[in-house]
């Protein structure tokens, strides 16, 4: 009867730990001074996630790239496209081992044009995995209304 009551009692003690959402974390690499954005975008747009420092079984991986491996490419991808992106974002599942995200943008100096790059990659991350904002999903009628506002 002891180790009935034992068990039940742990059972039920296991209960709420189990019902705790698990945040997902993400391991920025190295981005040249570039992480400093993205992790003000993460915080701004109050996504659901934790960056964590050391590359120890994260969730997600995020890279940034050079778009192109030559000068000779990226010269003739702007002559073929008219269009100037040099670098790429990616957003890598660890689990499933595929990029989840590629962003492709032009890195510049200009900080300004950085946030808005880091932005833009956050929302898009937030719209693929479906994260949480501030206890809401990404797309509630809550969000809505108060951007209508």
């Amino acid at each position: 009867m002891v180790r009935v009551v034992a068990a039940l009692s742990l059972l039920l003690a296991a209960c709420p730990a189990a019902a705790i959402e698990k945040r997902k974390t993400v391991y920025l690499d190295r981005m040249a001074g570039f992480e400093r954005h993205i992790r003000a975008a993460i915080r701004e747009a109050m996504v659901n996630v934790t960056i964590i420092d050391e590359s120890v079984q994260p969730d997600y991986r995020m890279f940034l790239d050079p778009r192109f491996r030559s000068v000779h490419a990226e010269i003739m991808y702007r002559k073929a496209t008219g269009r100037s992106e040099n670098a790429v974002l990616e957003l890598y599942d660890v689990r499933a081992r595929r990029a989840l995200i590629r962003y492709s943008f032009k890195l510049t100096a200009d900080e300004d044009a950085q946030r808005k790059a880091a932005r833009e990659f956050v929302a898009q991350m937030r719209k693929q995995l479906d994260l949480k904002a501030g206890g809401k999903t990404a797309g509630s009628r809550e969000d809505r209304s108060g951007a209508e506002q």
